[in-house]
């Protein structure tokens, strides 16, 4: 029973963490800070006409995300309602939610790393060392500031 108990919770707390992919919001800004974030692009220069291309290959990105994240959702809602329920939960109850939103996270991936290689064919090679000397810089930091509090940000 115990162990039942620990397993419903671990399948609870697995489909919350989806709600945090569900419920996410469209890319804000230039960079976008929504899926699939492309933090890599952060203090980079681009001339007009990359950060156009940035842009569209951002858009195109989140118009092929948008029906993803809806189903997502929609998986993510018919787990939690399997799980709070009345009747027994088992593990084949839940399979074909769980399966969806696998497949969902894989088609997502797939996306988000397509756009980010797309982004990175848009910069040159000393953009690319520029935010390779960032990307260094900011990890540097977060290195301090574990030692400043002792655990990670």
């Amino acid at each position: 029973m115990k162990l039942r108990m620990i397993g419903i919770g671990a399948a609870v707390a697995g489909a919350l963490a989806v709600a945090g992919v569900a419920g996410a919001q469209p890319p804000h800004g230039e960079w976008g800070h929504g899926p699939g974030a492309m933090g890599f692009l952060h203090g980079i220069s681009l001339t007009d006409e990359q950060r156009a291309q940035v842009k569209s290959i951002e858009q195109a990105s989140w118009a092929s995300l948008r029906p993803l994240m809806e189903k997502m959702r929609t998986a993510h809602e018919a787990q939690i309602n399997t799980l709070l329920g009345a009747g027994t939960v088992t593990a084949e109850t839940l399979h074909p939610a769980v399966a969806q939103e696998e497949s969902l996270r894989e088609q997502i991936d797939a996306i988000q790393t397509s756009t980010m290689i797309q982004m990175r064919n848009v910069l040159t090679a000393a953009q690319l060392a520029q935010a390779a000397s960032t990307h260094a810089q900011i990890e540097q930091l977060h290195e301090q500031e574990h030692a400043l509090v002792g655990h990670e940000p």
